[in-house]
């Protein structure tokens, strides 16, 4: 067992608009697994959950995995 993380967040806050990504490990190595951008203004925890959410309906059995779902 690991304590390294399987799964993270990358978060971009900024004047125009804010994105969000998950990168998790798969195989080895790191991959972008989904992301998403807003207008400017939305609340960080609604865009992850927004995120999450996605990530999860389009791919349970990953998301499960990961910690994500």
């Amino acid at each position: 067992m690991t304590s390294d993380p399987r799964a993270m967040f990358a978060l971009d806050l900024g004047a125009a608009s804010a994105s969000a990504a998950i990168i998790g490990e798969i195989d080895g190595r790191r991959r972008l697994l989904a992301a998403i951008a807003v207008p400017a203004g939305t609340h960080p925890d609604d865009l992850l959950a927004g995120l999450v959410n996605r990530f999860s309906a389009a791919d349970p059995v990953l998301a499960a995995e990961l910690g994500a779902g």
